[in-house]
């Protein structure tokens, strides 16, 4: 193994990309919600918005804190894995300091997770007030004044809500599931990245344990929306779509773990980065098929940036 490359790290990059992404993420909870969802019609005969209002099982606060421990939990345990078993080929400096590769990798790969985590938000938002269609509760929140029904199958267009104004504004906002596509965005995230990361160490019995708990755990989020009557079944298929084909997406084209990369090779024994800098020759390391692929998340810190 030869002398690793140095890569010098520009902060100011990674702190003008996080606070343009948690001001859009912000923008788009705040702006639709000043301008308001669209005023949906509804037929004489759909019973299917006519449900009762029921808790929720999961609310958005513990989807949130759900879904984002898991991926600090996991994207931590996972690089402190790679750290101990593997020695990298860059070293890290931020002007004169040098900074841990496993520090590097875990904030890189937890900010890829974000980002594509801001990026449903956002979508999800934009469409919920476009569309403004109506919840399957949505009868229970409005409370509609009596209304001319003359018909089966007649659109009410002019009717006017007698509930609680913000129940009402939110029973608008059905299409899609944002819980279904921020469940299934983080399940499939994670899955594809315990995969590239450490696929090729990991055990195959355990990893696949855990990727199905992921991905079991995403689908039940998914099946309370539709149990508590929050959704329509076709707002929950595509909130789960929209959230694995956006997870699929952050994997390939900004984190780079749909192709193997080197990033390390295997030691035998335990070596610090500095013993192997100030005496390489000394370090018995083995092919680095052993331990390939370790997918370094280089677009992070490398030209394009």
């Amino acid at each position: 193994m030869g002398a690793r490359k140095t890569v010098q790290l520009s902060l100011i990059v990674y702190v003008i990309s996080a606070v343009c992404m948690y001001v859009l993420a912000a923008v788009s909870l705040v702006v639709p919600g000043l301008v308001g969802a669209r005023t949906s019609p509804f037929a004489c005969d759909d019973y299917s918005i006519r449900n009762p209002l029921k808790k929720q099982t999961v609310s958005t606060t513990a989807l949130i804190l759900i879904t984002l421990l898991a991926a600090l939990l996991i994207i931590i345990v996972t690089e402190v894995v790679i750290d101990r078993l593997s020695l990298p080929d860059r070293l890290f400096k931020w002007r004169r300091w040098r900074l841990p590769s496993l520090l590097v990798h875990a904030v890189a790969y937890l900010g890829y997770f974000q980002l594509g985590y801001a990026m449903q938000v956002v979508v999800n938002q934009v469409t919920k007030y476009a569309v403004g269609r109506l919840r399957p509760h949505f009868f229970t929140v409005c409370k509609p004044e009596a209304f001319n029904c003359t018909s089966p199958g007649q659109l009410i267009y002019s009717y006017t809500c007698t509930g609680d104004a913000k129940d009402t504004e939110e029973g608008r906002l059905s299409f899609f599931s944002g819980h279904s596509s921020i469940a299934m965005y983080s399940a499939t995230f994670l899955i594809i990245y315990l995969h590239a990361r450490i696929g090729h160490i990991a055990p195959r019995i355990l990893l696949s344990t855990l990727q199905t708990v992921l991905f079991t755990g995403g689908l039940f989020i998914c099946y309370t929306r539709l149990q508590d009557y929050y959704h329509h079944p076709s707002d929950i298929a595509t909130g789960a779509v929209i959230g694995i084909l956006g997870a699929i997406y952050s994997c390939y084209a900004w984190a780079d773990l749909w192709y193997p990369r080197d990033g390390y090779s295997a030691v035998h024994g335990t070596i610090s980065e500095e013993d192997y800098d100030n005496n390489p020759s000394a370090v018995n390391v083995e092919s680095k098929t052993t331990l390939e692929p370790t997918n370094s998340p280089s677009n992070l810190y490398d030209e394009r940036l």
